[in-house]
């Protein structure tokens, strides 16, 4: 498969040299592996299992000579053919919302690991060991229903509180990450892509979004909402925009976090508030 890179892209060695155009190649590869290392420790990985045969050894200036020789396509034509679009590169592939399609896979979200999601949604098995947390599938190629609290923000104001008011009073609280790529394609339209708060109760969806300023108001504020999917999208959706309106009530209020013993005494009534259990301490966080 390297030699037909480089004899594609015209980059096979004239002559024989120390480096080879294929040993250069692999020399790459395996840069990639160990991004934290120089190339001359990268070739002192690649060669460190040969025992003890005769191994060559380049200077960084000699390596560095390689990789200009080299160049980019080899590396470009071998992602060509192994990203695995749906028809043959050469041909252009096969594009959906503008995107090339590289593999079909299920829409899949982390859920809180509780007994009720459990009961539903199963943890993904895999060959090491599976993932932590069961998985919501196919939830965003479900009609989507969208409720706005009245509530705004201007440019860069924090809400960063919604966050632990959400996990003190609903116990589906988690974060949902979109990519660019997904947002761009209309699957989704989260306030933040990196985090923004969410709620899961059973097979149904609600996350934080915003909408634009009318381009006629005086003062550009951007109203905070909520979009859901999924068989209960628009009560799922509107509780959490009842946490918004809480929120804006008091946008300084604070949430209590409180550490107690991982087993509390009988009286202490640790249940009204969110609470995980860590070592010997549980941390509940009320509001």
């Amino acid at each position: 498969m390297v030699d037909a890179a480089l004899a594609a892209t015209g980059r096979a060695q004239q002559r024989v040299r120390q480096l080879p155009a294929r040993v250069v190649v692999y020399l790459l590869l395996a840069g990639c592996l160990f991004a934290e290392l120089g190339y001359h420790e990268v070739w002192q990985k690649l060669t460190a299992g040969l025992g003890e045969l005769a191994v060559a050894t380049p200077t960084q200036s000699a390596l560095w000579q390689a990789r200009v020789r080299m160049g980019v396509a080899p590396l470009r034509w071998l992602f060509d053919l192994l990203r695995g679009p749906a028809a043959a590169f050469t041909a252009g592939g096969v594009r959906w919302c503008g995107l090339l399609v590289c593999a079909i896979d299920g829409t899949t979200m982390s859920l809180p690991d509780s007994a009720r999601n459990l009961a539903v949604y199963a943890k993904h098995a895999g060959n090491h060991g599976g993932s932590g947390y069961p998985l919501l599938h196919g939830i965003l190629t479900q009609p989507a229903t969208t409720v706005w609290s009245a509530a705004s923000i201007v440019a860069n104001e924090s809400t960063d509180l919604i966050w632990p008011r959400l996990t003190g009073t609903e116990p589906g609280t988690c974060r949902f990450a979109a990519e660019p790529a997904a947002v761009k394609a209309g699957l989704c339209h989260p306030a933040f892509t990196y985090h923004s708060p969410a709620l899961v109760d059973g097979d149904s969806l609600a996350y934080l979004t915003l909408r634009g300023p009318d381009p006629k108001a005086t003062q550009r504020r951007w109203e905070l909402g909520a979009t859901g999917h999924g068989p209960a999208t628009a009560p799922l959706a509107e509780r959490l925009c009842e946490q918004i309106r809480a929120w804006d009530r008091d946008r300084t209020a604070q949430p209590t976090i409180t550490a107690y013993p991982r087993q509390p005494p009988q009286t202490t009534n640790w249940r009204t508030g969110w609470s995980s259990t860590s070592g010997f301490v549980r941390l509940v966080v009320s509001v």
